[in-house]
């Protein structure tokens, strides 16, 4: 009974903190649309039909899409048009969430945008009939809020009374922690002394003195209790069980198939040498511990970049590029021009190594940097501040050059590659228009000109044969889920990867999307290549988030309360004839 008290007053206190946010009458985030059947369909007519509570978004012959004047008004609406004659059928559809840059708005407008989305959705499941869950505090459970709501909170304990949060903090808390933990590990500093010349962090940081006059101890030991193995109570909105924290990269030894990294959205970077069996933190040492990029020198092993941040969830600051020259064993921090942008992308250039790409995004000094000496300095290449959200080389060409690809979100996203490893950079017309979640690019590894694109906003997948001069939708056939569910979380969770298989005419593309689930095709995208199939083969032999085997397609992230995963899975018989290319 005292759980079930403790668990009733923990919900009824968020609710109404949530709900002293504050939201406007005014609903202008969230819409609600209707497809109606007519016997008949007369443009003049048509406007008058709609006329004081829709307008009209779409036509497809008899069937007209309309958007409703006021969501909640749905169940008299579809009440008032099924008794009209010339009526032949009606249907709602569900509310989307609006997630064009949800993470990266005002926090009372994603308040607003939230309470928006949940009394639409109420207001379409009694209109349709549709059984939605009761909490323990009796509250209705709106599928896909949970996230938003735990981001909300953590946002209003933060940023409050200010709409953002100020990440100067996180650095001045980055620059005091490495100063303590290099202050208690040499003994020949004084803890008298006012100052201590930090190398890697480019100048003096003051101590703060703990109780006894020295620095606060920040070395206690933690031990790991759980919990493990989560399950998931249903797959949409959700994914596979089991479910655990979200991992935002992984990066793979080039001579070790057994050994690879994984980087955390807040638990730094971890290590294996036995094929996912056990695993190692290497950063305990690191002031803040978000992961959004890791890359492996292809040469030289010992060699590993990790950028810093989480990119995907918009939570923990960026502090650079940690560097590792002894496989993660000790990091150096570079990258500080950077600030305390999240580095949501690292790339090495396969040949020339010294030559390492990263995009930076989401704070902080935002815009593509390029290192020359494998990522010990960094220079701002593309200065345009835009959240850079992805980046990827090209197939090798006949001359010996690849194209660089990278892109990011906002309003508008762009696009841009470079043909000179990263030194000058040119930006292409994007398929889509206005103001986007962050795009996401994958290159074809058969066709150096070959590129595609994901927009989770739009709902598409496109592709381009000439360098991104043309752009061709490829969406059709792709399994969208019911209510277009697997693009519901596209604001933070979607991948892009491509990779090869053998025919007999020859290499083609294989391409991958991580929504909350994982959609395959086979021929480059083509019509009819989306494999409803092989998605559901896909996810039913998805096993825990690291698999011993070395067939390992890359990442997609889902969520639990909160909680996120970037759900790496195995596909141990999706093609005979070729290994995957990692």
């Amino acid at each position: 009974m005292r759980a079930r008290k403790m668990r009733l007053n923990v919900a009824v206190a968020a609710a109404i903190a949530l709900a002293s946010f504050g939201v406007a009458e005014n609903r202008r985030f969230v819409s609600i649309d209707v497809d109606i059947e007519l016997t008949r369909v007369d443009q003049g007519t048509l406007e008058n039909f709609v006329m004081g509570w829709g307008r009209v978004v779409s036509r497809d012959g008899q069937t007209v899409r309309v958007r409703l004047n006021d969501p909640l008004d749905v169940a008299d609406r579809l009440k008032s048009l099924r008794g009209r004659k010339n009526v032949k059928g009606v249907t709602a559809i569900a509310p989307l969430m609006p997630g064009e840059n949800l993470l990266a708005r005002p926090r009372t407008e994603l308040n607003q945008v939230y309470q928006e989305y949940r009394e639409s959705y109420i207001a379409w499941a009694k209109a349709t009939g549709t059984a939605l869950k009761v909490g323990e505090a009796g509250e209705t459970k709106v599928p896909g809020t949970g996230f938003l709501q735990s981001y909300l909170q953590y946002r209003h304990d933060r940023s409050y009374p200010n709409e953002f949060i100020d990440m100067s903090g996180y650095e001045d808390v980055a620059n005091r922690r490495t100063f303590e933990f290099d202050l208690q590990n040499r003994a020949q500093a004084s803890r008298e002394s006012k100052s201590l010349d930090l190398g890697f962090f480019g100048g003096k940081v003051e101590p703060k003195s703990g109780s006894a006059g020295g620095p606060e101890d920040i070395t206690g030991q933690w031990e790991f209790t759980g919990p493990r193995d989560l399950r998931a109570p249903y797959q949409i909105y959700f994914g596979l069980s089991p479910v655990n924290g979200r991992a935002n990269a992984v990066a793979f030894d080039p001579i070790d198939t057994n050994t690879y990294y994984a980087g955390g959205a807040q638990g730094g970077v971890w290590k294996t040498t036995d094929g996912g069996v056990n695993w190692s933190s290497t950063t305990d040492g690191w002031p803040l511990l978000g992961v959004s990029s890791l890359a492996v020198h292809p040469t030289n092993r010992e060699i590993v970049l990790a950028g810093t941040g989480d990119f995907f969830g918009n939570d923990v600051a960026g502090i650079g590029v940690m560097r590792s020259t002894d496989g993660g064993a000790t990091w150096t921090r570079t990258g500080l021009n950077m600030s305390s942008a999240r580095i949501s992308a690292i790339k090495f250039f396969p040949e020339n190594p010294s030559v390492v790409i990263a995009t930076a995004g989401k704070g902080g000094q935002q815009g593509i940097f390029r290192s020359t000496d494998a990522g010990a300095t960094w220079t701002e290449q593309v200065t345009t501040n835009s959240d850079w959200a992805d980046l990827e080389i090209g197939a090798l060409r006949g001359n010996g050059s690849r194209t660089i690809w990278a892109c990011s979100g906002g309003n508008p996203g762009i696009i841009a590659f470079s043909d000179n490893q990263g030194v000058s950079w040119t930006t292409v017309t994007s398929p889509v228009s206005g103001s986007q979640n962050p795009l996401q690019i994958a290159t074809s590894k058969t066709n150096p000109d070959r590129v595609y694109l994901m927009s989770t906003t739009a709902r598409r997948i496109y592709r381009s044969d000439d360098k991104g001069t043309s752009w061709t939708d490829i969406s059709a056939g792709f399994q969208n889920g019911s209510n277009n569910y697997n693009w519901s979380q596209g604001w933070y969770d979607y991948y892009l990867d491509a990779t090869t298989r053998n025919t007999a005419n020859g290499p083609v593309d294989v391409l991958f999307a991580g929504l909350i689930d994982i959609v395959m095709s086979i021929d480059g995208g083509r019509p009819g290549g989306i494999l409803g199939e092989a998605t559901t083969r896909l996810l039913t032999q998805g096993r825990r988030l690291f698999t011993r085997t070395t067939t390992i397609l890359r990442l997609t992230r889902t969520i639990l309360c909160g909680l996120w995963l970037r759900r790496m899975v195995v596909c141990s018989g999706c093609f005979t004839t070729t290994p995957m290319t990692r």
